[in-house]
């Protein structure tokens, strides 16, 4: 999935503190994970921290997936936008594409669009 000319909307894989270009402005680097430790029954939530560099501004993206635990994601009831809450920074939408799974610790895949001008 590595590739170098992504274009938005494009599924995107980040390695671990790999920065990779999505255009002349905007370049994205996964640099952190972390969980949050649920009550049995409570939320559950995992996050990635991504440094999103444009032009010379840069900023901690923190794009997290989030369930209940002890249930399946089809029987939790979240929405796709409650499960991975998109992140709006500079005329971009961030968002998780899927759960951490083996890749925890390693990789995530989001989504990025960029705010169409009219």
């Amino acid at each position: 999935m590595n590739k170098t000319n992504y274009k938005y909307g494009d599924i995107i894989e980040l390695n671990i503190n790999e920065v990779i270009p999505i255009d002349d402005s905007l370049s994205l680097e996964l640099t952190y994970f972390t969980h949050k430790r649920p009550r049995v029954g409570g939320s559950t939530k995992a996050t990635a921290t991504v440094v999103a560099s444009k032009n010379t501004i840069s900023k901690d993206i923190y794009l997290s997936v989030r369930g209940i635990n002890g249930k399946s994601e089809y029987k939790d009831g979240l929405s796709k936008a409650e499960r991975f809450p998109p992140v709006i920074w500079e005329g971009y939408k961030f968002q998780l594409v899927e759960r951490f799974k083996s890749n925890y610790g390693k990789s995530i895949k989001i989504i990025v669009l960029k705010k169409k001008k009219y």
